[in-house]
C-alpha cells in the first residue's frame, strides 16, 4: 500500500516547527530555509511569512527581508504590519516603521511585539511620554506582561520618575527572575538613586562578554599569595572609571593582573600589570570582571569613589595658547546610545566664538575637525597620549565619553555634556559627581536639546576666563 502524499499545509506546518527549533538554537539559516518552504506551500499562513523575514533580519539579510514580505504583505493582517514595521526600523527607517506598528495595534492592540518596537522608537527619539502611555495601555489589555512592565519601567526612569520605575522593574523581575535585561534595567534604577550597594548587587545579573579565564570566579574571599585576574568587560570609560578600584581588590588577592585593551597597557600600568585582552593570560589562580569589584568588595561610598587623581601621566604635551580649551563632541561610532550621546560639531560654534581661548580637538575616529579648532588627533595614538594632552590643557569640555572619564581621573577640570536621561553614574540632577571632583555636568532640560546645554557652557566659559577658575 502505497503512503499517501501529506497536505501542503500539513508538510508547511512541519517544515515551520522545524524552522521554530532551529531558530531557538540560532541555526538562523537552517530556519530561513525551512520557513521559505512553509511559505511557499501555504502563502495564505501570514506566520510563516513573518518569521521567514524574521529569520532573514537574524541573518542580516535586512533588503531581502523588505522586499520579500512587502510583495506578500496583507495589509489587513496585524503579524504582517507589526513584522514590516521591524523590518523597517531594523533598515533605519523609523517614521515608516511607526507607521506599520501603529497599524499593527490599531488591528490588534495585542499585538505585543509591536507595542515593544513601537515603544523603543518613540524612547529612542525621546517621546517618553508617548512610550509611557503605550505600555500603559498594553498593560491594560495584558494585565502582568512582563516585557510591556520592563519597558514602561526604561521609559519612566529615562523621564526621572525613578520610584515608579523601580515599583514597576521590581514586579518585572519578580515575575521572570531568569531575564538579565530586567535585572539590568533595575540595577540602572537603583544605582541612578544613589543606592549603590543594593545597584552593585543587582548588576551582578548582567550579561557578559566571554571570560579570558577559566579560572573559578573570584568571590571578594582574601586569597594571599594568589593571582587575581581582573577583566575589563566593557568601554573604555568604564575601564578608566573603575580601575581606580584595583589597588583595594589587590590587597585581598596579593597579586593582581589586568586584562585590558593594548591602548590603556601605559596609562594603567603604574596601578597593576597589564596583560591584552585578546591574548591568553599569565598563570592565575582566579578571575572577575571589573564592574563586579563594587559589589565584590562591599565598598561603601567612601571607598567606592576614593580619591583622586588615581591616574598619571608624563610629560604634559606642549600646546601654545593663553588659556587652552579641549573639545570632545561625539562617542564611539556604534556605541549603543550614540546618538544620544554625541552632538553634530556645527553646535560647538558659540564657544568657538568666544575670544582670548584655543581650542584643540580630542576628537578621534570622526574625520577632520571642524574649522576653529587645532586638531590633535595626529598627535594621539593611545589614551597615555590622550592623558598628556589632557595636562596640557586648561580644561577639557567633552560629551559623556572616555575622554572625559580620563580627565575625571587624572584631576584636570572637565565639563561634561549630559543628554536629558544621562547614564546611572551621572545620577538625575546636579551639577557635580562624587566620581571626579573637578568635573561640572551640563544637562540636557529637554530631550535632543544640544543648543540650550551649549548656550549654558558658552555663559559658563565666558565667566571661568575671566578668573582661570574652571
Amino acid at each position: 500500500m502505497s503512503q499517501e502524499t501529506p497536505h501542503p499545509r500539513q508538510e508547511a506546518a512541519q517544515f515551520a516547527l522545524e524552522a521554530a527549533k532551529a531558530y531557538g538554537v540560532s541555526d538562523f539559516a537552517l530556519a530561513e530555509s525551512l520557513f521559505a518552504r512553509a511559505a511557499r506551500l501555504d502563502p495564505g499562513t501570514s506566520g510563516y511569512r513573518c518569521n521567514l523575514a524574521t529569520a532573514r533580519l537574524a541573518l542580516g539579510k535586512n533588503d531581502l527581508a523588505r522586499t520579500d514580505l512587502q510583495s506578500a504583505l496583507d495589509p489587513l493582517e496585524p503579524l504582517d504590519c507589526a513584522t514590516f514595521g521591524l523590518v523597517l526600523k531594523t533598515a533605519g527607517h523609523d517614521g515608516e516603521a511607526a507607521i506599520w506598528l501603529r497599524r499593527a495595534l490599531l488591528l490588534d492592540p495585542r499585538q505585543m511585539a509591536a507595542r515593544i518596537n513601537l515603544s523603543n522608537l518613540l524612547t529612542a527619539e525621546g517621546r517618553h511620554d508617548e512610550a509611557i502611555h503605550l505600555m500603559r495601555e498594553g498593560l491594560a489589555e495584558m494585565p502582568g506582561q512582563v516585557s510591556l512592565l520592563n519597558n514602561l519601567g526604561l521609559a519612566l526612569h529615562e523621564t526621572g520618575a525613578l520610584n515608579e520605575a523601580l515599583s514597576i522593574l521590581s514586579q518585572a523581575r519578580a515575575l521572570a527572575p531568569d531575564k538579565p535585561e530586567i535585572a539590568l534595567n533595575l540595577a540602572h534604577t537603583l544605582l541612578m538613586m544613589g543606592r549603590m550597594a543594593e545597584g552593585f548587587a543587582a548588576y551582578e545579573a548582567r550579561p557578559l562578554i566571554a571570560a579570558p579565564s577559566q579560572a573559578p570566579r573570584w568571590q571578594g574571599e582574601n586569597r594571599p599569595g594568589k593571582t587575581l585576574l581582573v577583566w575589563c568587560e566593557q568601554g573604555l570609560g568604564d575601564a578608566l572609571q573603575f580601575v581606580r578600584l584595583l589597588p583595594q581588590a589587590a590587597k585581598r588577592a596579593g597579586n593582581l593582573l589586568l586584562a585590558c585593551d593594548p591602548s590603556l597597557h601605559r596609562l594603567f600600568e603604574k596601578i597593576a600589570p597589564c596583560v591584552d585582552e585578546s591574548a591568553a593570560p599569565p598563570a592565575h589562580e582566579v578571575q572577575c570582571p571589573l564592574l563586579s569589584l563594587p559589589h565584590l568588595l562591599k565598598l561603601d561610598d567612601a571607598s567606592l569613589y576614593g580619591q583622586t587623581p588615581y591616574l598619571q601621566a608624563a610629560p604634559p604635551m606642549a600646546l601654545a595658547g593663553e588659556i587652552k580649551i579641549g573639545l570632545v563632541w561625539a562617542g564611539r561610532r556604534g556605541h549603543a546610545n550614540d546618538r544620544n550621546r554625541s552632538l553634530s560639531p556645527d553646535l560647538l560654534s558659540p564657544l568657538l566664538a568666544i575670544p582670548g581661548m584655543t581650542f584643540y580637538s580630542l576628537q578621534i575616529g570622526r574625520g577632520p575637525a571642524p574649522m576653529g579648532m587645532i586638531d590633535l588627533a595626529p598627535r594621539i595614538a593611545d589614551l597615555h597620549d590622550t592623558a598628556s594632552a589632557l595636562l596640557g590643557l586648561d580644561l577639557l569640555i567633552s560629551a559623556d565619553t572616555a575622554p572625559a572619564h580620563l580627565a575625571g581621573a587624572l584631576g584636570r577640570p572637565v565639563w561634561t555634556l549630559l543628554p536629558f536621561a544621562p547614564d546611572w553614574r551621572w545620577g538625575w540632577e546636579g551639577e557635580t559627581t562624587p566620581w571626579y571632583p573637578r568635573m561640572r555636568l551640563f544637562r540636557q532640560k529637554r530631550p535632543g536639546d544640544w543648543p540650550e546645554v551649549i548656550e549654558q557652557v558658552a555663559q559658563a566659559l565666558q565667566r571661568a576666563s575671566k578668573t582661570r577658575s574652571f
